[in-house]
Parts: C-alpha cells; structure tokens; sequence
C-alpha cells in the first residue's frame, strides 16, 4: 500500500482523477468500451469531471461524458 498526502482538496481530487482516467483508458484498450459510476447525492464532482476531461482528451476512442 502507498500513502500520499496531498496539501489540499484540489490537488487531491486532480490526482484522483488522473488515477481514474488512467485506469478506464486502460480497460478500454482492452476490452472496447468502459463505463464509470458514482452514486448521487454528496459526492464530489471535481474528479469524475476532471477524469471525464483527461480521458477524452487523451482517447480516440467515443467522447465521454459527465453529468452531474
């Protein structure tokens, strides 16, 4: 296990997002397609729409998308 401490929220949630853009672009080399879900309510949106942002950037493959 790797513990890292961030200095504050944003740079935590950009890192976050990069880990999760990261791992969905993998898997969808892999296998074709990939999906990413969070539950509703009080969770942050600062990562998946980062992540969202990352990926699309760095894909050919079908923009994604973020709703929230």
């Amino acid at each position: 296990m790797k513990l890292v401490e961030y200095p504050d929220r944003d740079l935590l949630m950009l890192a976050l997002a990069d880990q999760i853009a990261g791992e969905l672009g993998d898997f969808l080399r892999r296998e074709g397609r990939a999906s990413f879900c969070v539950p509703g309510g009080t969770t942050p949106t600062t990562a998946p729409r980062a992540a969202a942002a990352n990926a699309a950037a760095n894909s050919t493959a079908r923009p994604i998308s973020f709703v929230g």
